[in-house]
């Protein structure tokens, strides 16, 4: 998705919320099993608060353990937890990209790293290989 030239770099809510989790994390007494859990909660409470988590994150704090096959669903399009989201974080991360831009980047880029488009280049790189030796 690099020719979409996101904005990206640093954004200043990440790291707040990266300072707090490492503030806990150093208080944490780790031969307190049940100071454990406790930052462990806090730490999963601070992720379940913030405001630009996308679905497929939250869905791994609540316990999942895999994110979806599907990188292009529905959900990734919901203005307060899709991937884009809203206000200052798509601004950041986005720009001025269109949603209508970035879906034809995706399906794009889904079609081209797709196992089939995959299989076609290597049998083709395979053939131009013997073509070229001769054989």
């Amino acid at each position: 998705m690099s020719g979409l030239k996101l904005a990206g770099g640093g954004f200043a809510p990440f790291f707040e919320l990266q300072e707090k989790v490492d503030a806990l994390i150093e208080r944490v007494n780790p031969d307190d099993e049940a100071d454990i859990d406790r930052t462990v909660a806090e730490i999963r409470n601070l992720y379940a608060a913030y405001p630009w988590m996308p679905s497929a994150f939250r869905d791994l704090l609540n316990g999942k353990n895999t994110l979806p096959n599907n990188k292009l669903r529905v959900n990734l399009f919901n203005q307060s937890d899709g991937f884009m989201g809203d206000g200052i974080y798509r601004e950041h991360f986005f720009g001025n990209t269109s949603m209508f831009n970035l879906i034809l980047k995706a399906v794009s880029e889904q079609t081209r790293y797709s196992a089939t488009a995959l299989r076609w280049r290597k049998r083709a790189n395979v053939s131009k290989s013997l073509t070229l030796a001769g054989l």
